[in-house]
């Protein structure tokens, strides 16, 4: 004669599904950690910039001598030259678009006023940007340029796509270093 299992109570059930299912997140959980650890050592050497808006991995941080900024680790950084001086572009590599330009200007805050207000449509804005006053055009086209004045020179940034997520993020992950 054949004996049948024991029958499982629906409690008992229902706690297997959970014990189960708590093992499966905490897999999850430390793989995933796992790959951030190993995305931060494969940037060793890069500084770690630490701020609450920029996420926890896949950024690396650009370090220059007077400003830094946090940017998507599969972007590339370009030398690009500036009115004033050489700049830096940052550029997603696999479509050939530069999301963000930052160098700066030997015009003076009056003279770039002066060279803006004569485009039609413009829209302007004066406000703090790290921390240091700065002035901020629109175009018709949706072009921001920002101009921020700091230790009596004046740095640009400026982006035709002002409103990609990684944008914002560089943006407000920008600082002065000094």
């Amino acid at each position: 004669m054949r004996r049948r299992p024991p029958q499982v109570s629906p409690a008992a059930t229902i706690l297997m599904l959970l014990v189960a299912l708590g093992l499966v997140l905490t897999l999850v959980l430390v793989l995933h950690r796992s790959q951030d650890l190993r995305a931060l050592q494969s940037v060793a050497g890069e500084r770690v910039l630490r701020s609450p808006l920029l996420p926890e991995s896949g950024w690396k941080t650009y370090g220059g001598t007077i400003w830094s900024m946090g940017y998507p680790d599969d972007w590339q950084t370009v030398a690009t030259p500036t009115a004033g001086s050489a700049g830096v572009s940052f550029v997603d590599p696999f479509t050939n678009t530069t999301y963000l330009t930052v160098g700066e200007t030997t015009q003076t805050l009056d003279q770039v006023d002066a060279t803006y207000s004569a485009l039609p449509g413009i829209t302007k804005s004066t406000f703090l940007f790290a921390g240091y006053p700065a002035t901020k055009f629109t175009l018709v086209s949706g072009q921001q340029d920002y101009f921020i004045s700091y230790n009596n020179r004046i740095f640009t940034l400026s982006t035709e796509h002002p409103d990609q997520q990684e944008v914002g993020i560089m943006l407000v992950t920008f600082q002065f270093l000094n």
